[in-house]
């Protein structure tokens, strides 16, 4: 449970969202992702999230709280917190689900 002095960083920047950008990797399909950036000039350091749960659910912006059966999937992170603090962050669907090419084999080898 967060403190009552807890604070977070203060917000540098705008966001700016590209959805459905296609990822090419080394066996020729595409992953595909959304990626978050502060809305300025620059290069950024990036995170990034990989899930096979749809990518419009894994940024739905969040307040810090507790993880319970409603909010637990939702595994990457507040993108928006991430891009107005100065970092490019990059949400994928990890092969075979949501939008991306390929065969969703859990723990495959790829």
């Amino acid at each position: 449970m967060f403190g009552k002095t807890w604070q977070s960083s203060e917000r540098q920047y705008d966001v700016h969202v590209e959805r459905d950008l296609e990822i090419p990797v080394d066996d020729g399909i595409d992953l595909v992702g959304d990626l978050f950036r502060p809305d300025a000039d620059g290069s950024y350091p990036v995170i990034v999230s990989a899930s096979p749960y749809n990518t419009e659910f894994q940024s739905a912006r969040m307040t810090p709280r507790r993880a319970t059966s409603q909010n637990a999937w939702i595994e990457a992170g507040d993108p928006y917190f991430f891009a107005r603090r100065g970092y490019a962050h990059v949400v994928v669907n990890v092969r075979g689900t949501g939008k991306s090419d390929g065969e969703f084999r859990n723990l495959g080898p790829r």
